[in-house]
């Protein structure tokens, strides 16, 4: 770092620094009206090294005259400042990189369709992100006033979806790169050299490896846009097959760590394997044939002992609205689009939510058809999620007992014998989750482990045990229907009305 401070460093300020950044900023004006009547005969790459080395060791918010300009880089893409910081300290500049997939080495069938062309955006994003770490240009400068600070270039860090992003896109013909570029500075002196190495060079390599050159990785373009389309596709045949989600067998579900989002691996990793009574065959149009479970709409209970696997497989389930990028493990598992997962969110904001079927007399006959609240218990939060739900159209949503409040999921006998039902304002989530599908259309998949009463409403009942999954549904409804859990009739389920959010 002392080698890059020599070469880009400002003058020293023997006098006070802030009189003289006072007088450096008195002359910007002047030099500035400079720089705007030099007309560039060419905005090229040249010229924009001109442009910067001309600022070194001028004040920072000089680098704002380069605000809007495009830059070609030899007729294979242009580089656009879309947004200049104006200060060392501030969040990043924005420069936006134009090629032409005519000039990229990716081959049209990449990006023959909108779906392709998702998958490839993502594909490049992912290699932009690889050849930045190789080029170790995200390393950002620090050190004290009179140091070099800035100089990092980055893109956005996928996760393990494949996502519509605004730091990768594809759109008319052309590919899109957005760049964080951290301006150089030394206190708040322009490092001119710096910065036009940065864009000149660093950017060139960085765009040429990622998208240019020898067509070496063909056969990994084509297994991410091939995996991505066949996971589209099976996400929408799950309604034509009567399915909210699917799992393929073999996927591996754990996670490296609680933080991470990557795989598990190992040799004690086990591999998902579907029960043969709900095993179920998709077509894909590229791999063909995938075998695995689907899970059929209405309420499906995923019972099992504590760590034996039942979170990890709803996490998985939660996140099948999205598809995954090849080596994730849970490639293939999709769920209905409209599927999410609900949790109880004490302190949260309610407004104006109808949360009457699930509470209502409450003390002081508060109203709860048109409910308010800024600091909500774990009960009304989780009430109101589910109607803020059926309010957008859901079709499938998921709770796990582990984070749900408990007074909102069930009522045992002892505290009905308590507590009578004209004293509890609260109808649990057991009294309605069946009607939630017969009536409304919702189906709801439930991690349960000490609420053995959701046996009695249960279509499908998942056990895991030792990871491993099983169906025991005959089993629960023979358990249900020897010791049969008392379920009062409630007044019929009203569907969410229209508000108005004051």
């Amino acid at each position: 770092s002392s080698g890059i401070n020599a070469e880009y460093g400002g003058q020293s300020q023997r006098s006070n620094p802030h009189q003289t950044q006072h007088r450096d900023d008195t002359r910007h004006d002047e030099d500035n009206s400079n720089f705007n009547r030099r007309e560039l005969r060419s905005s090229n790459r040249q010229d924009l090294e001109n442009r910067l080395i001309d600022m070194d060791r001028k004040p920072y918010n000089f680098y704002k005259d380069l605000y809007g300009y495009s830059f070609d880089f030899g007729g294979v893409f242009t580089l656009k400042f879309d947004h200049v910081q104006g200060d060392p300290y501030a969040a990043p500049s924005r420069i936006c990189i134009t090629l032409p997939l005519v000039k990229s080495r990716y081959p049209d069938w990449s990006w023959s369709n909108k779906v392709r062309s998702i998958a490839l955006a993502d594909y490049i994003c992912r290699r932009t992100v690889d050849v930045i770490s190789d080029l170790k240009a995200d390393h950002k400068a620090r050190g004290s006033w009179h140091d070099g600070k800035g100089g990092e270039l980055r893109v956005e860090h996928p996760s393990q979806n494949i996502l519509l992003r605004t730091s990768a896109e594809i759109q008319d013909g052309r590919i899109l790169l957005r760049f964080c570029l951290g301006l150089p500075a030394k206190g708040r002196s322009i490092c001119g050299h710096w910065a036009a190495d940065i864009c000149c060079n660093t950017v060139y390599q960085i765009v040429t490896r990622a998208c240019c050159g020898p067509a070496s990785d063909t056969n990994q373009v084509r297994v991410s846009v091939e995996s991505y389309e066949d996971q589209e596709h099976l996400r929408a045949q799950l309604n034509p097959a009567r399915l909210v989600a699917f799992v393929p067998n073999g996927a591996i579900l754990p996670r490296a760590a609680g933080h991470v989002d990557t795989p598990l691996t190992g040799t004690n990793v086990v591999r998902f394997q579907s029960p043969e009574s709900l095993q179920t065959t998709m077509q894909c149009p590229n791999k063909g044939e995938v075998v695995g479970m689907g899970i059929k709409p209405g309420v499906t209970l995923i019972a099992g002992g504590g760590f034996h696997g039942k979170t990890t497989l709803l996490s998985a389930l939660k996140f099948g609205v999205f598809s995954k990028i090849p080596g994730d493990g849970r490639e293939y598992l999709v769920t209905t689009p409209t599927a999410t997962k609900l949790r109880a969110e004490d302190g949260r904001q309610i407004t104006g939510v109808d949360i009457s079927n699930f509470i209502n007399n409450l003390p002081q006959k508060k109203d709860t058809t048109r409910f308010y609240s800024c600091d909500a218990s774990g009960s009304t939060s989780q009430a109101a999620a589910i109607m803020e739900y059926l309010e957008m159209g859901g079709k499938c949503l998921m709770i796990d007992e582990d984070t749900a409040a408990t007074n909102f999921m069930i009522r045992d006998d002892k505290i009905q014998m308590l507590l009578s039902a004209d004293k509890e304002p609260i109808k649990p989530f057991l009294y309605r989750a069946r009607e939630l599908y017969d009536r409304v259309g919702v189906s709801s998949i439930v991690v349960v482990g000490g609420a053995g009463d959701y046996l009695d409403i249960a279509d499908t009942v998942l056990l895991l045990d030792n990871y491993t999954v099983k169906d025991v549904t005959l089993q629960a409804k023979e358990i249900a229907t020897a010791k049969p859990a008392h379920i009062p009739t409630l007044p019929p389920m009203m569907p969410p009305s229209q508000r108005t959010v004051d």
